[in-house]
């Protein structure tokens, strides 16, 4: 992910609509965790919308340390009517 060590940059729209495919990752730790809530935060911020696509190991990671309510998480890439 491009960024710096506070996460990936949202992109410059007002309001950003970020989706990020974690499916190809294989291990998240709390470190990852804390970037992937920093840029939910700052998303936010900006009256923007951060999805997850997301399955396997790194679901169960988000699932495990409760933060499966705190983010939009779906199994695979969403559906063009979902975007809005």
């Amino acid at each position: 992910m491009p960024g710096n060590s506070r996460g990936p940059r949202p992109p410059r729209d007002p309001h950003p609509d970020l989706v990020l495919d974690l499916r190809p990752a294989t291990f998240a730790d709390c470190s990852g965790l804390g970037v992937l809530c920093r840029t939910r935060d700052r998303v936010r911020a900006r009256c923007g919308r951060l999805r997850l696509i997301t399955d396997g190991r790194v679901l169960r990671i988000i699932r495990a340390a409760g933060l499966d309510g705190v983010f939009e998480l779906h199994p695979g890439c969403p559906s063009r009517s979902a975007v809005r």
